[in-house]
């Protein structure tokens, strides 16, 4: 991995706790640490140059795609607002 980015707190392997999170079952204290999760993987991704990014959300969200999306609406948001 390329650029400025750390290593993403998350990299797709959920702890046990937050299981269930992703899929919108979850108690408000897991809701916050995922909502953390997609913060800062979404920050990582933003200080990166727009050709990293996907190589990037592969490695920090794994097979999560529900987390996945989450990011790149974010990421697609601050695009198209500028």
């Amino acid at each position: 991995m390329g650029g400025n980015a750390k290593t993403a707190p998350y990299n797709g392997h959920a702890p046990v706790f937050l299981q269930g999170a992703s899929r919108g079952r979850c108690s408000p204290l897991q809701s916050r640490v995922f909502l953390h999760i997609v913060e800062e993987i979404f920050g990582e991704a933003l200080d990166l140059p727009p050709e990293e990014r996907e190589a990037f959300l592969d490695e920090a969200c794994g097979d999560d795609l529900y987390l996945r999306q989450q990011v790149k609406i974010l990421l697609f948001l601050v695009h198209r607002i500028g």
